[in-house]
């Protein structure tokens, strides 16, 4: 088996807990939710986005989920605009 790091721990811990917070803010409506909802989910993409630049080493792999997480993060910015300010 391999060695667990410390700090893959601690990220995995991050980003669990950024998803229940996630999942708690649309169970229980709170004002503005909405927008912080949105702002978790831009977080935990950009996260992602992050994770791929690093990890894929194949140049047209990489580029094309980079290219998808850039959609995502675009269309969730978009509907944020469309029905919190809008």
């Amino acid at each position: 088996m391999t060695k667990v790091r410390l700090g893959n721990l601690y990220l995995a811990a991050a980003v669990a807990g950024v998803i229940l917070c996630a999942v708690l803010m649309r169970a229980f409506y709170m004002p503005y939710s909405g927008f912080w909802r949105t702002v978790l989910y831009n977080i935990l993409i950009f996260s992602w986005a992050v994770s791929v630049w690093w990890r894929i080493l194949h140049a047209q792999t990489r580029r094309c989920l980079l290219g998808a997480a850039a959609l995502m993060l675009f269309w969730l910015d978009i509907r944020l605009i469309r029905y919190d300010f809008a």
